[in-house]
């Protein structure tokens, strides 16, 4: 089969193949893994597949009481293709339908607040989606000073965004910096589900962001836990189980499918992660360098090259790599290593890197 453009081939542009793989209409998309080639219908319905095979195989929402569950949105395209996908099981009404009872959180990192008021406008149009739905919008500044969510619009913790900004500032190393980021986010989430008395969180992270997380991990010294942070199911130490079904859908077939069923205004920050890195924790522009940004552009480029299954072939591989589960629990990211101390190895050097004054912040005493 020829190479194709798998985002932009449409009727009429492109390489147009003869037969959907699934159906006798004429193929013109592509699953980016399998680069098999599907109508616009059938195309919609893989992708689909892809998000109900990862949660049936795990049977989460299956009893009565396991159905509530706290989904992380944040505007990008991959969220929305989550809320998409949440929007349809609630509207179901047939037996085969997911069974989830949904809160949102709308958690926020850019401390640009025209972006956040026009997140806090576009956010009407996912209310009206799911009218029935609770809605909680959360800024990471929310860490320095934490106050119970309401569903009210209000975006919670903005007002200590200078907080953050100086936080940042004084973290040496651009790597740190957003690996401190994505353990404040992961802290956050964690401790407004407990709040809201949901213990399962469903997250938008797809095959790209996880393949690059793995990645960066490995590069950061945090190898014997890739495979539990970018599995489907991880029960984490803190008592809540984060889920991520969008594990086998690239941001390519995300993208394609929103269109298609033309819902592509449920991503109001499609180019937010762009403009700051293609990691969606990422913090720092893209003009200073980290290793979560070189490994973001090695595997883009990849992609570009036409290495398609780049991200499945690094999440195959990442989940076998297992350790011995340590001793203890790290008091930073929560994860079992073996050494003596209160912090494995990577976030030992976090905290170096850490200003004194501001590790109770980082610790999540705030949270508490």
């Amino acid at each position: 089969m020829d190479e194709i453009d798998t985002h932009t081939t449409t009727p009429g542009r492109g390489k147009r193949f003869e037969e959907c793989a699934k159906c006798t209409e004429e193929a013109v998309h592509v699953s980016t893994t399998t680069r098999t080639a599907y109508c616009s219908s059938c195309f919609v319905k893989m992708v689909k597949a892809k998000f109900r095979s990862s949660l049936s195989k795990q049977k989460i929402f299956r009893g009565k009481d396991t159905r509530r569950a706290l989904v992380v949105v944040d505007g990008s395209t991959e969220s929305a293709y989550l809320f998409r996908q949440i929007e349809d099981s609630v509207k179901q009404t047939n037996f085969k339908r997911l069974m989830i009872e949904p809160s949102f959180l709308v958690i926020l990192s850019s401390t640009n607040e025209l972006e956040v008021k026009a997140v806090q406008n576009k956010l009407s149009i996912l209310r009206e989606a799911l009218p029935s739905c609770s809605f909680y919008l959360v800024h990471l500044a929310a860490v320095f000073e934490y106050e119970r969510v309401e569903n009210d619009g209000t975006c919670h913790g903005f007002r200590h965004v200078q907080k953050l900004t100086e936080l940042c500032s004084s973290i040496e190393t651009v790597s740190s910096r957003e690996e401190v980021l994505r353990l404040l986010r992961i802290r956050l989430i964690q401790q407004i589900a407990k709040d809201l008395g949901l213990s399962k969180i469903v997250v938008a992270s797809n095959s790209d962001e996880l393949a690059q997380l793995a990645i960066s991990q490995l590069c950061l010294g945090r190898g014997g836990a890739v495979s539990e942070m970018t599995n489907v199911i991880e029960n984490t130490a803190a008592g809540v189980t984060f889920i991520r079904p969008l594990r086998d859908v690239s941001t390519e077939e995300a993208t394609t499918a929103l269109r298609l069923e033309n819902v592509e205004h449920y991503a109001f920050l499609p180019n937010i992660h762009d403009q700051l890195s293609s990691v969606s924790y990422a913090y720092e522009a893209g003009t200073k360098g980290s290793i979560q940004l070189c490994v973001s552009r090695f595997i883009r480029n990849l992609f570009n090259d036409g290495f398609k299954g780049t991200a499945p072939n690094i999440l195959g591989a990442v989940s076998k790599v297992h350790d011995q589960e340590g001793s203890a629990l790290c008091t930073l990211c929560g994860y079992s290593f073996s050494s003596q101390g209160s912090f494995c190895y990577v976030c030992s050097s976090i905290v170096n890197d850490f200003p004194a004054s501001s590790l109770p912040i980082l610790l999540g005493e705030r949270l508490r």
